[in-house]
């Protein structure tokens, strides 16, 4: 992959961020993905440049994943498989827009990237061995992923996705409240139904598929039940630390970590 770094690191395009980092006028960038986006339009990308291995944003450009999150929250079609992925992230977008503000104008420094690395292990290929096996509650992981079409005369580019916890749900990024302390599992896929070329990715739609109430009822499948993964804390006081957690590092406003706080395991 030396040819590919080299192309990353040597095009016009990072010649000319070079130039404008070094007079001055070089813009503030955040730039904000899903889930979703590492499976349907090779967001891994936007880390690596192409290559095998990370590369480092500039002063300038702050990164940050939605953990668990769906290109399109909600929806969903009849041909999927699945029941929508619902996690929103508005409030988060709304943090972002207040904190990129004070960066350009008053120069605070706005929150660190959260978004995933190869060198901490948490890109990994769609084949890894590391997501749970769902199958007993109905869901096969992927072994297709959409991939950014390459120039001509290339072999394309290495495509990666974020780990993923016991549940399925991906670990890297900003894990909003519903994540931290969830009720079922928010994943960035939906698969299509039989009849409509199943085993193929349904369009840009996540997946939700929630835990079973309590150990007795969850037979085969490997996440732990509601009962079982709250019995020695409750999951309210979980979502007040989560919701806490993320006004403190400037990813809720303080507005939206109040109506979240007073809205928590209702």
């Amino acid at each position: 992959m030396i040819g590919a770094q080299n192309a990353a690191e040597h095009s016009p395009a990072a010649g000319t961020a070079r130039t404008a980092q070094a007079d001055g006028t070089a813009p503030k960038i955040f730039h904000l993905d899903t889930s979703g986006e590492f499976w349907q339009a090779g967001a891994s990308l936007v880390g690596t440049g192409g290559t095998d291995r990370d590369l480092d944003f500039p002063a300038n450009v702050r990164a940050y994943l939605i953990a668990g999150g769906s290109h399109g929250p909600n929806m969903t079609m009849p041909v999927c498989q699945s029941p929508a992925n619902p996690l929103v992230y508005g409030s988060t977008v709304r943090a972002l827009i207040v904190a990129l503000i004070e960066w350009a104008r008053d120069g605070r420094e706005p929150p660190a990237s959260r978004w995933p690395r190869i060198d901490k292990g948490e890109l990994v290929t769609i084949d890894a061995p590391e997501h749970p096996d769902l199958s007993a509650v109905g869901l096969h992981w992927p072994t297709v992923i959409n991939r950014p079409i390459p120039p001509a005369g290339s072999n394309g580019w290495p495509v990666l996705v974020p780990i993923v916890d016991a549940d399925g749900t991906d670990l890297p990024g900003i894990r909003l409240p519903e994540v931290a302390a969830p009720m079922a599992s928010y994943l960035p896929w939906n698969m299509r139904a039989e009849g409509f070329a199943p085993g193929d990715l349904c369009y840009v739609f996540g997946t939700w598929n929630p835990f079973a109430k309590d150990a007795a009822s969850r037979g085969r499948d490997p996440r732990l039940s509601l009962a079982e993964r709250y019995a020695s804390k409750p999951r309210r006081e979980l979502l007040l630390e989560s919701i806490e957690t993320l006004r403190k590092d400037r990813l809720l406003l303080d507005e939206d970590a109040e109506e979240m706080a007073a809205k928590a395991g209702n």
